[in-house]
């Protein structure tokens, strides 16, 4: 790791907070398999007996940096109470200034499949996104079908993985772009919607 990740001490009340990051560095850097303690310590400059006393044991360091993971990856497909056109906005962006953190979450899928005691945690990460995104898309008026939901967390999880090897961000945006337009384009009929027009119907 480089000179940069030397930090000092935390001070008073960003203790867990500078151990979560550092966590979530650390699986970015050398896989989940590679997240211990001394490591963790080593990069968040304290001493790994400060990890060991937030965290009784990795399997709650895991947990408790996936909750954290979630927090901070909810702004890449959030919107709350803007526009649809904001849905995934700047993407791109948001992916590189979070890489390490993106990498974090695949490295906990790829090794729940190894590790059956990780699967909960797996399928926790996703059921916040796919709730994430039904809200918005229901509030919206684009879809209240939960399968849709999904098939919209499917794409996204793809071009996550598409701009971390590519790295080509013009790609994401364009790809975004089109994925908005293509919800938008299937966005279910509001009260006011009376169908299509007559000159529309096929009559053969």
């Amino acid at each position: 790791m480089s000179d940069k990740r030397s930090r000092t001490r935390p001070g008073y009340g960003e203790g867990r907070v500078a151990l979560l990051a550092a966590a979530i560095e650390v699986v970015g850097e050398k896989g989940l398999r590679g997240l211990t303690y001394r490591e963790v310590a080593r990069v968040a400059g304290v001493t790994h007996g400060l990890v060991a006393h937030h965290f009784g044991t990795r399997q709650e360091l895991i947990r408790a940096t996936l909750d954290y993971a979630v927090t901070l990856g909810a702004d890449t497909i959030h919107f709350a109470g803007r526009e649809f056109a904001d849905f995934a906005n700047d993407l791109s962006g948001l992916i590189s200034k979070t890489e390490g953190l993106q990498a974090f979450q695949f490295e906990l899928i790829l090794e729940a499949r190894r590790d059956s005691t990780l699967s909960p945690s797996a399928q926790e990460m996703y059921d916040s996104y796919i709730s994430l995104i039904y809200d918005d898309l229901a509030r919206s008026g684009i879809s209240d079908r939960p399968e849709v939901a999904r098939l919209v967390m499917a794409a996204l999880d793809g071009i996550v993985i598409q701009q971390l090897v590519y790295q080509r961000t013009e790609e994401t945006d364009a790809t975004v772009g089109l994925l908005r337009e293509l919800l938008a384009r299937h966005a279910r009929p509001g009260p006011d919607d009376a169908g299509p027009p007559s000159d529309a119907v096929d009559e053969h």
